[in-house]
């Protein structure tokens, strides 16, 4: 028995166990990244998920950080932890990456969705010398309906104006890492910082980072 558990110690330990950790470590965040990109492209994933890349890096970060302490005292398991860690963490910031690719996309294909809501409401702008009142307003002259923002998760068209602009469009797409925004105006003239946050801009629209 002590043989055997011997052997599996030096199985575990083995420089091929080792990078196979390491390479695991590395595609794991990546893997989870891409998935949640995909969900992000069909509209239906909350940005919260992306939280767990965020502990994923820090954990990374300490795993790379205790492998520096240990490294003068025991040089392989030090190596080892910093190799890991570094692994965890580019894998992790890949993964954001992929998500944050994929939410953008699908913003940008809900922008492309509004393009006969903004016509019609430029229409009837244009024939009664104010915007109106309610989204409704337009069907059925204008719209047959009110046309969907193509996201299961952010489904709704906020309408209203704003300063300086005859009217706004939004789709509110906050989570828990922030009240983030999908904003159309008219004019197209958008502020590097809108409603507390950076913006991004996404074809004719801006999304609002908070």
């Amino acid at each position: 028995m002590a043989s055997e558990s011997l052997g599996a110690v030096d199985a575990w330990q083995s420089p091929r166990a080792r990078w196979r950790r390491r390479l695991a470590a590395f595609l794991v965040p990546i893997v989870f990244g891409a998935l949640l990109a995909a969900s992000e492209l069909r509209g239906w994933c909350s940005q919260s998920w992306g939280i767990l890349l965020g502990l994923g890096f820090g954990v990374g970060l300490l795993t790379a950080l205790s492998g520096l302490l240990v490294a003068p005292f025991r040089r392989h398991r030090g190596g080892d932890l910093l190799l890991m860690g570094l692994s965890v963490m580019v894998g992790c910031f890949a993964g954001v990456h992929l998500q944050n690719a994929g939410r953008m996309a699908a913003f940008g294909r809900c922008a492309e969705n509004a393009k006969p809501l903004i016509a019609a409401i430029d229409k009837y702008l244009a024939d009664n010398q104010k915007p109106p009142a309610d989204l409704w307003d337009l069907v059925p002259v204008y719209l047959d309906t009110i046309p969907a923002t193509g996201m299961p998760r952010y489904p709704k068209w906020d309408y209203g104006m704003a300063k300086g602009e005859p009217y706004e469009l939004v789709v509110h797409c906050g989570s828990l890492l922030g009240f983030d925004s999908f904003v159309y105006w008219p004019s197209g003239q958008y502020p590097a910082s809108l409603y507390g946050g950076s913006t991004e801009r996404i074809g004719a629209w801006v999304y609002v980072h908070e």
